[in-house]
């Protein structure tokens, strides 16, 4: 058996969901054939994964070496033996159910199937017309039908089974996930397919804010995209990375005892005008440290985090992206997508753009509010044409400053941008919270979920560590 050159990097990359991930399989299921694919052996496989989650309504991960060796024992050639087996001997330390975007997955696989059969039609043609068989060649163009994968699809409620199970099979769960009471505030609105605003005034915590959410879902393993846009540069964003990874201050003079909080607990009290309150009660620990990061402490708390939180070292999980202020937009970092896609096998779960408001213009040509509507736009197409949770800061307006707790009305620029939003996650702060390193977290909008704009997150800041300490909700 001839070993044929394919478009192995994809292929590979659907045989290896199709034997790990139950939820991948089953939604393939309804729309794969097997024949499509290019090399003989991955159709094999492709249809063993098939019969095993038909008879067992499961995915076979290591089991498929057991079918395997059975299917061996009756085949007579040699040579397809060996090249089966040198396959599934290339991914055997990649049995275990995979972390992986499945709904973006799937569309990819739509679309090669797709281009599969589009290849398979121009043949078929070519060759009836090379025949003089003109009616054969228009009967296989009209009959000819892309391989549906619900985007952009019409779709028969009532009878659709594939449809249903893509609802079931991939239910809106968190992709961040916090724990205790700061997940059971935020968790609800971090889920695939979303597009989260966190809304604040100047130097209010916005980058700290998506470090956070990146670090939290490198936890939860799931794959990240950060895109720093014009605030920092390389150095400033990588040494605040830095930080939050290897517990150390930045700078000389933040060093020394640092008082790092461990428990906050929220209390009833009597203000001094004899109103009731709610005053957080703050416990600390001090630990003495002594040196800021360097380039030594910064890789290793790489390594260790990579070994500890079980992230693979020969593939990127958190991928970093800095550029200019104004000098890209959502279609350009779109583009940049594309390209870590086909060069790294890079499909992030989450997309961080730090900040919205200082991305190019989709289209320069319009005035400046519809600008900010086509950003907010685009950034909602993202979302949902990637399967991500995107995640984008932005500026809220003046009035902002002098507000306890934001509303909707203390958008900046174009009220429309709230209207493209899942969810809109406010960071609230009095000057003398700024003093105790207390954020308050809001729910300024959120689709889907009950919410009351009234109830805070109360978040005490590490700033020397670049970490936040979650704690309980009012």
């Amino acid at each position: 058996m001839k070993r044929k050159k394919v478009d192995s990097g994809l292929e590979r990359r659907f045989l290896i969901a199709l034997i790990t991930n139950k939820t991948f399989l089953s939604s393939a299921s309804d729309m794969i054939d097997p024949s499509l694919l290019q090399a003989e052996h991955m159709q094999q496989i492709a249809r063993w994964c098939l019969r095993y989650f038909q008879r067992h309504k499961e995915a076979p991960g290591r089991n498929i070496e057991t079918v395997f060796h059975a299917w061996a024992e009756k085949e007579r050639n040699e040579d397809k033996v060996e090249v089966v087996h040198d396959f599934l001997s290339s991914l055997s330390n990649e049995y275990k159910a995979q972390d992986i975007n499945v709904p973006h997955l799937l569309d990819e696989l739509g679309n090669y199937l797709t281009s599969r059969k589009v290849a398979k039609l121009n043949d078929d043609v070519a060759a009836y017309m090379l025949n003089g068989q003109t009616s054969e060649a228009l009967d296989a163009i009209t009959s000819f039908r892309s391989v549906d994968t619900g985007l952009g699809q019409g779709i028969d409620v009532l009878n659709d089974r594939a449809a249903w199970t893509r609802t079931f099979e991939s239910p809106p769960e968190p992709i961040i996930v916090f724990p205790g009471d700061a997940g059971k505030f935020l968790n609800p609105g971090l889920t695939r397919d979303s597009l989260i605003a966190i809304q604040g005034s100047e130097k209010k915590g916005k980058t700290f804010t998506c470090i956070e959410m990146a670090i939290r879902a490198l936890q939860s393993r799931k794959k990240v995209a950060f895109f720093q846009v014009g605030d920092l540069s390389e150095s400033q964003i990588m040494m605040r990375i830095g930080a939050r990874l290897s517990g150390r201050p930045l700078w000389p003079d933040a060093c020394g005892d640092v008082q790092i909080p461990k428990r906050i607990k929220l209390v009833k009290d009597i203000d001094d005008q004899g109103k009731k309150i709610t005053r957080p009660v703050i416990k600390y620990v001090t630990q003495r440290i002594d040196r800021p990061i360097n380039k030594q402490a910064c890789r290793r708390a790489a390594r260790k985090w990579l070994r500890a939180h079980g992230l693979p070292r020969n593939s990127p999980s958190l991928m970093l992206g800095v550029y200019p202020n104004s000098t890209i937009n959502v279609a350009q970092i779109d583009t940049v997508l594309d390209r870590w896609q086909w060069e790294l096998e890079f499909v992030p779960d989450v997309i961080i753009i730090d900040y919205a408001d200082i991305l190019a213009p989709e289209d320069p040509r319009k005035d400046a509010r519809n600008q900010v509507n086509d950003t907010w736009k685009a950034l909602r197409r993202l979302s949902q044409q990637r399967h991500a949770l995107v995640i984008a800061p932005t500026q809220a307006n003046a009035e902002a400053y002098d507000v306890h707790t934001q509303k909707m009305k203390n958008f900046s620029e174009d009220k429309r941008k709230n209207a493209h939003v899942t969810g809109i996650l406010g960071l609230n702060q009095t000057e003398k919270e700024k003093e105790h390193q207390i954020m308050r977290l809001n729910w300024i909008a959120l689709r889907e979920h009950r919410f009351d704009p009234r109830r805070c997150l109360y978040i005490v800041q590490c700033v020397e560590l670049g970490r936040a300490f979650c704690c309980g909700a009012l």
